[in-house]
């Protein structure tokens, strides 16, 4: 039952970094689209810039709070980059 359970514990690790990933393409794209520096978009959202970072390459999702700064400091709703970021996962679970 313990190799079950590290089992499971390991799907849930890759889960939660395919989600990262795919946040992170999803905040880096709409950033890009509207032609925005990392620092330009971190200082609009109010977001330390350490942190911006980690949410643009993808090294962890941003909570809800942090993803509404973000949002509104690149000028998309927020459904829009959560539904990019579906979009991203649903097609690289079809290109395995």
């Amino acid at each position: 039952m313990n190799a079950s359970k590290d089992l499971e514990q390991e799907q849930q690790k890759l889960e939660k970094k395919r989600i990262a990933q795919a946040m992170g393409q999803a905040i880096r794209m709409f950033r890009e689209e509207k032609e925005l520096s990392k620092y330009k978009a971190c200082r609009l959202a109010n977001i330390d810039p350490v942190v911006f970072q980690r949410y643009d390459t993808g090294k962890v999702s941003p909570g809800i709070y942090n993803l509404l700064k973000i949002a509104k400091g690149i000028d998309v709703h927020p459904a829009q980059i959560l539904e990019k970021a579906v979009e991203i996962l649903e097609s690289d679970k079809k290109t395995k």
